[in-house]
């Protein structure tokens, strides 16, 4: 049961060879670690790698599948990506300084957070259905972390402007914030969808974005990307920061 992983594999591919015995799951994931262990240092998407368990989990599998067992996920190896990091990374600055809070604003999106909870019901009744303790596990954890992703999108990023700057949180977490004397200018634009939605970017650029409308704001510090449902009001709400700055 050793053959060569094919590039680009999708999960019904893998699963219809693994199911043919044309693909060993122990392969499959020695060649998903190897590929971990090449592009997660450049993207952090894991904040631990349990190599030991997967192998021994698809050693479990390839048992099963010699033994003429079949599942829609016998032998595909389940990862959950810790999303947790992308936050820690995100958060920028420090707290602003006391002052009165000008407006607020929540921009979120409700047609990903259904996305997102239907996701987590698949992924609950998928783990019933496993036979593997393992990733009845791993599935039920990751069910979990689609809920609380369609809670942080139902929910948006949320901006309160005050007459110190501007604080982006999200779920009571705070991301950024941006003292206004660094904003040198802003404009409202459209954003690209092949340029991802959540929190996007890497360096001195971030985006926070659930939808196709954005304000971009440039600072001494680099590019802010505000999703907003109404760039219009985002904008009347930065100048009104900036005046009374001034007064």
């Amino acid at each position: 049961m050793t053959a060569p992983v094919p590039p680009f594999l999708t999960i019904a591919e893998a699963g219809r060879l693994i199911a043919a015995k044309r693909l060993s799951p122990v392969d499959l994931v020695k060649h998903m670690l190897a590929r971990i262990e090449v592009r997660n240092p450049e993207l952090g998407a894991y904040l631990l790698v349990t190599e030991r368990q997967a192998l021994a989990a698809a050693r479990a599998a390839e048992r099963a599948v010699m033994a003429g067992k079949r599942g829609p996920l016998l032998g595909i190896p389940l990862a959950i990506v810790i999303f947790t990091i992308i936050y820690l990374r995100a958060q920028r600055g420090s707290p602003l300084p006391e002052t009165p809070i000008l407006a607020e604003e929540s921009h979120g999106s409700r047609a990903f957070a259904v996305l997102f909870l239907l996701i987590a019901i698949i992924e609950l009744a998928a783990a019933y259905a496993i036979p593997l303790r393992g990733a009845r596990t791993g599935m039920a954890l990751s069910s979990a972390f689609f809920l609380l992703i369609a809670a942080h999108t139902w929910s948006g990023f949320n901006y309160r402007f005050t007459s110190a700057g501007l604080e982006i949180s999200t779920l009571g977490y705070r991301l950024r914030s941006i003292p206004q004397a660094q904003i040198a200018d802003y404009r409202p634009e459209k954003w690209m969808a092949l340029r991802g939605y959540g929190i996007r970017g890497a360096g001195k650029t971030r985006a926070y974005v659930w939808g196709n409308d954005v304000v971009h704001i440039t600072t001494h510090e680099g590019e802010v990307f505000l999703g907003t449902n109404d760039p219009a009001r985002t904008v009347r709400d930065l100048d009104m920061m900036k005046h009374s700055a001034h007064t």
